[in-house]
C-alpha cells in the first residue's frame, strides 16, 4: 500500500475571478498544521470548483493572512503589497430567499435542546459571515442558519416532518417549536430537494460557507457482535477519500450500508491508519480490541477508599476507615459500602457528645433507633443504618455485652410495585425517536435488567446465536441469563451501525466509556412525559412491568425468579398480587347481578 505524496513547501497566493469578483486562491497539499491555521482566519471560504480555500482580494485579508506566519508565494498578484485595498461588489449579509439576512443574535433566541448542544453562543471565527446571513421566508416555513445549524419553521405536514425526521443530527425542541439540524452539505442538499429554498447561486453560498468547518472526511472503524470476524469502514463527508481501501484486495462494498467491509484483520488496521494520514485524515478507531487496549484501567479500591474517606471529618475517619475495610475484605458491593460507612459515621456523630463508639450499650442502639423513628424517616432507610450497626458489632468491633440481634427493625409497610399497561409501555417507546433512547427501553422491558447492569452490559455478553444476554455480576455478585428478544437484536443493528460502540452496548460520546445511570433515568422520565402517563415511571418501575407481564402470560414464577435474578422467591411472589392472571378468571359479583337484573 504505497502512493506518492508530495508536501507543499509554501502557500502558493493566486488571484482568480471567482463568481464575478477577485479572491486569492490559497494553494497548498498536505500539510495538516497549515490547514488548522488557515481555517481559523476570518472570513476564509472554501470553494469547491477549486478544492481549495481562499479569501477576499484586498490588503487587509492579506495582511490577515500574513499574521499567520506561513510561507507563501505570490502568483499573479504582486501588485497587492503597492495598490490599494481592492473593494468586492459584495457585502456582509446576503439576500437568501425572500428574506434579508440580519444578525444571528437578532433572530435567534438561545436554544437548549435536552439531548442535544444548543446552537447558540458566539460564532465560530471562521464562519463569522456565514452564521449571519441565512433566513429564508417561503409562505408557511422559515429557515434559517446559524451557528452551524439549520431551524426549521414548519406548520405540520406529515409527510414533511418524516422527511424532515431523515436528515443527520436531528431533533425537535418544543420550547421554540422549530425542527433543528446539523448544517452539513448532505443536510442542506437535503432541505433544499424538499423545500426548495434557496435560488442555485445562493445554494452554492451556503455550500461553500458550511464547508469552512465541516469535515471534508472522516473515516470510522468498527466492528458487529453478530458479524465478528468482519471490520466495517464507514466514509463520510463532501470529500470522501477510498484510495487507502481500493488497495486492499478482500474489501467489498455493502450497497445498503453505504460502507465497505473487510476481513477481521489486526495487521491491516496500521496500514490503513498510515495511508490515511498522508491525506491528513486521522481514522476513528472504534474496534473493541483496540480501544479496550488504550483504555485505562479501572479505579483500584484503594483510590475508591481514599475518595470516600475525604468526605469525612478527621474525628470520624477511625471508625469510617474500620467498617469500610473490613467490608472491602469481605468482597462486598462498592454501593454497600458507602452506605454502610455513612450509616456508622452518623450513629457516631449521634453518641459522639456523650460517649466513644467502643462504649456503646445495648440501650444506646435502642435510643438511636427510637431518635430514627422520630425522624420519619423510611423504612428501608432505617434497615440500612440497622444493618450497619449489626455488621460493625458483630464483624469490625465485637462485643460481647451486645446481643445485635436483639436490634428490633422498623415494621415495613407492604407496598406492590408500581407497573404500567402493556399499551402504555408501547406508547412510551413509539414516543422516542432517539434510536439510542428507544434500544435503552427496549432493552430493559424485554430483558428486565437493573439499571446497574444495564450499563455494564458489554458487547460481548450478547449472543446472536443462541439468543441470550449475559448478565456478569448482577445484585449480589452473581452471573445470570436472559433472552435475547428477536426485536432488540433486530433493533440493535441499526443503532450498532450509527452509533458504533466499541465496549459496552450503550456508551457515552467517550469511546469505552460507560452510560451515565442518570441520563438513563431521565431518558424515562421523558418518554414517560411524552407518552402523557402521570404516575412516575423509573428503570426499575419497566423491571416490574417485564416480570407481570410475563406472568400474565402464565409463565411460572420460578421462570420469572430465575430471569430477575432473585435470591429469595418470596421476592418474586409480590407480582401474583399484581398480576391479572387469575382476576380475569373471577367475575365480580356487580357483573352477574347487572346480567341477572337485564330482561
Amino acid at each position: 500500500m504505497t502512493t506518492k505524496n508530495t508536501r507543499s513547501e509554501v502557500i502558493t497566493l493566486k488571484k482568480i475571478e471567482h463568481r464575478k469578483r477577485s479572491v486569492i486562491l490559497l494553494l497548498f497539499r498536505d500539510r495538516r498544521d497549515w490547514l488548522i491555521k488557515v481555517k481559523k482566519m476570518k472570513g476564509v471560504l472554501f470553494t469547491r470548483t477549486h478544492l481549495s480555500y481562499y479569501i477576499e482580494y484586498d490588503k487587509r485579508a492579506f495582511h490577515e493572512f500574513k499574521k499567520l506566519g506561513l510561507p507563501y508565494t505570490l502568483d499573479g498578484m504582486e501588485e497587492i503589497t503597492n495598490t490599494k485595498t481592492i473593494k468586492n461588489p459584495t457585502t456582509d449579509t446576503i439576500a437568501i430567499g425572500h428574506a434579508q439576512g440580519v444578525p444571528s443574535a437578532q433572530h435567534i433566541p438561545y436554544i437548549g435542546a435536552d439531548n442535544q448542544a444548543p446552537p447558540s453562543g458566539p460564532a465560530d471565527k471562521g464562519t463569522q459571515s456565514a452564521t449571519d446571513i441565512s433566513k429564508t421566508n417561503i409562505g408557511d416555513m422559515d429557515v434559517v442558519f446559524s451557528n452551524k445549524h439549520f431551524l426549521i419553521k414548519i406548520n405540520y405536514d406529515k409527510k414533511k416532518v418524516e422527511k424532515i425526521k431523515k436528515l443527520n443530527k436531528v431533533w425537535w425542541h418544543a420550547k421554540t417549536k422549530k425542527w433543528i439540524c446539523y448544517a452539513s452539505v448532505y443536510n442542506l442538499g437535503k432541505i433544499q430537494a424538499m423545500l426548495e429554498c434557496w435560488t442555485e447561486e445562493q445554494y452554492e453560498q451556503l455550500e461553500e460557507m458550511i464547508m469552512t468547518y465541516e469535515d471534508p472526511c472522516t473515516v470510522t472503524l468498527y466492528s458487529l457482535p453478530d458479524r465478528r470476524k468482519e471490520i466495517f469502514i464507514e466514509v463520510k463527508g463532501f470529500k470522501k477519500v477510498i484510495a487507502p481501501i481500493h488497495q486492499l484486495s478482500n474489501r467489498r462494498y455493502d450497497k445498503e450500508l453505504s460502507r465497505w467491509v473487510i476481513p477481521y484483520d489486526m495487521k491491516v488496521l496500521p496500514l490503513i491508519k498510515e495511508e490515511y494520514l498522508k491525506y491528513d485524515i486521522e481514522v476513528i478507531d472504534r474496534l473493541p480490541a483496540t480501544v479496550q487496549a488504550g483504555t485505562k484501567l479501572r479505579t483500584s479500591n484503594g483510590d475508591r477508599l481514599s475518595k470516600l474517606l475525604k468526605k469525612f471529618a478527621s474525628s470520624d475517619l477511625e471508625v469510617a476507615k474500620k467498617i469500610a475495610s473490613r467490608m472491602m475484605g469481605q468482597r462486598y458491593s462498592w454501593q454497600t459500602i458507602k452506605m454502610y460507612t455513612t450509616a456508622m459515621v452518623k450513629y457516631r456523630q449521634w453518641l459522639l457528645p456523650k460517649k466513644m463508639t467502643e462504649e456503646t450499650t445495648q440501650q444506646d442502639i435502642t435510643k438511636y433507633t427510637i431518635h430514627l423513628s422520630s425522624l420519619k424517616l423510611s423504612s428501608s432507610y432505617m434497615n440500612i443504618q440497622i444493618s450497619a450497626l449489626k455488621y460493625y458489632f458483630s464483624k469490625v468491633q465485637p462485643r460481647s455485652d451486645l446481643n445485635v440481634q436483639m436490634i428490633d427493625r422498623p415494621k415495613a409497610r407492604y407496598t406492590l410495585p408500581r407497573i404500567l399497561s402493556q399499551q402504555e409501555v408501547l406508547r412510551m417507546i413509539e414516543v422516542t425517536t432517539n434510536i439510542k433512547h428507544r434500544n435503552i427501553l427496549y432493552a430493559i422491558y424485554s430483558s428486565g435488567l437493573r439499571l446497574t447492569e444495564l450499563i455494564s452490559l458489554k458487547i460481548e455478553d450478547i449472543n446472536y446465536d443462541r439468543k441470550q444476554i449475559i448478565v456478569r455480576g448482577g445484585k449480589g455478585n452473581k452471573d445470570r441469563s436472559v433472552m435475547l428478544s428477536d426485536h432488540l437484536a433486530e433493533v440493535l443493528r441499526a443503532y450498532f451501525h450509527k452509533y458504533k460502540p466499541s465496549t459496552y452496548l450503550f456508551e457515552s460520546i467517550k469511546a469505552g466509556k460507560q452510560y451515565s445511570t442518570s441520563s438513563i433515568q431521565k431518558i424515562v422520565r421523558q418518554s414517560a412525559s411524552k407518552a402523557q402517563i402521570s404516575q412516575k415511571v423509573t428503570p426499575h418501575v419497566l423491571r416490574h412491568c417485564f416480570a407481570t407481564h410475563l406472568h400474565d402470560r402464565g409463565i411460572s414464577i420460578a421462570s420469572i425468579q430465575e430471569l430477575l435474578g432473585h435470591k429469595n422467591i418470596k421476592t418474586t411472589l409480590v407480582y401474583t398480587h399484581i398480576s391479572t392472571q387469575n382476576l380475569t378468571s373471577i367475575e365480580s359479583p356487580l357483573d352477574r347481578m347487572m346480567q341477572k337484573k337485564k330482561p
